[in-house]
């Protein structure tokens, strides 16, 4: 007796939705071991660098110390988990299709060139408001600025200092990039790149079509 139609689409989305979670589920461990690698390289402490690389590739934020990233001596183990957060915040699914057409398949990919000028704007944007509205030094606001901008970013939650201390300004910019977040299908929070990606687009061609409508 043949199965009906309807049935054997349903298992064949089933099993691509079995597939597809499987290699996420490959790829998070893969992130994680590299990370857990990567801190233990840098010096950290086994408990505490185990317990971050698991907060920073979930984008989760938790920290073993009250004052959290600060509580490592180290600048290289902040680096090493400030990082994992951005790998966190990339669509796990894009790792894998990098894995199979080759790693200039993720830079093709729009919301990855977003997540890329969202950081860096953010960074910068922070970088200049510490140094002439916070009065802190270029280096050291740009260290800052690193870490809180791609924690805001990529909603992980990470902080290397008292974010009482900073200005409103300042802290709005934290405030937007959290609600951005990262991208689709990664452990990042927010409305997504790829959202505000296709919410500028639809913008753009709205203002296209007034404007033909106008004329």
């Amino acid at each position: 007796m043949e199965r009906p139609a309807a049935a054997i689409t349903l298992a064949a989305a089933l099993e691509r939705a079995s597939n597809a979670s499987r290699r996420v589920l490959a790829v998070y461990v893969v992130l994680t071991i590299i990370g857990m690698v990567a801190v233990s390289v840098a010096g950290a402490p086994t408990a505490a660098g185990v317990e971050h690389v698991l907060s920073a590739v979930s984008t989760g934020g938790f920290s073993t110390f009250d004052t959290s990233l600060a509580g490592f001596a180290s600048g290289k183990i902040v680096a090493v988990i400030t990082a994992l957060s951005i790998f966190g915040a990339i669509g796990l699914p894009l790792y894998y299709r990098a894995w199979r057409a080759g790693p200039r398949a993720l830079w093709r990919n729009p919301e990855l060139r977003a997540l890329a000028l969202a950081l860096t704007l953010v960074v910068a944007a922070l970088t200049m408001l510490m140094v002439f509205n916070d009065g802190l030094s270029w280096p050291l606001a740009l260290r800052r600025a690193a870490v809180l901008g791609v924690s805001a970013q990529t909603t992980t939650g990470f902080s290397e200092s008292s974010l009482a201390a900073l200005g409103h300004a300042t802290l709005l910019v934290l405030v937007v990039a959290m609600m951005v977040g990262g991208c689709v299908g990664s452990t990042a929070g927010g409305v997504k790149l790829l959202r505000v990606l296709v919410l500028l687009k639809v913008a753009r061609v709205a203002l296209r079509r007034t404007g033909a409508t106008s004329h």
